[in-house]
């Protein structure tokens, strides 16, 4: 069984994925399979382009029992959300939005923060998820500890 971590860019994802012994992000997927930064991908070629990208990284992660940090999209192609429940459990990781904006802060790397997008979204999260974990003022390791309570609870074990 897989994990996979989904939610908008700052609630923690790749920090929490981190943490576990097998642990894979999708962007980082993203540059090893196509040798290009996601928002490379973006600029290049376009969206559409990008968003074919992540739905091959995310089919061709060749491991079970791995958490796997999804990059923020990757919810908008249904096949993608139906793909994750048919390998695993997703987890939605939220926290608020004063929260994000303090967490992306100026980082030159992420695009801008956008409330409009964020709540399209958290629709989609929503339905999509099997668990939600509000992140607001948790460490990491907080974060962490709820994610392994949820994975022994449907697991039996740990990952």
């Amino acid at each position: 069984m897989n994990v996979y971590l989904i939610g908008f860019m700052g609630v923690g994802k790749t920090s929490a994925a981190k943490r576990f012994l097998h642990s894979v992000d999708t962007d980082e997927r993203i540059k090893e399979i196509f040798h290009e930064t996601p928002k490379e991908i973006i600029v290049e070629h376009g969206e559409y382009i990008f968003r074919n990208c992540e739905s091959y990284a995310l089919r061709n992660i060749r491991r079970d029992d791995i958490v796997v940090s999804c990059g923020g999209g990757i919810v908008l192609r249904k096949e993608n959300i139906e793909w994750m429940h048919s390998h695993g459990i997703i987890i939605w990781l939220d926290c608020s939005d004063r929260e994000i904006l303090r967490r992306i802060g100026r980082n030159q790397d992420r695009p801008l923060f956008d409330l409009r997008i964020k709540n399209k979204r958290d629709k989609i999260y929503r339905d999509a998820c099997d668990f939600k974990i509000d992140t607001t003022g948790k460490s990491v390791r907080e974060v962490v500890v709820e994610i392994e309570k949820i994975i022994v609870i449907e697991n039996g074990k740990r990952i």
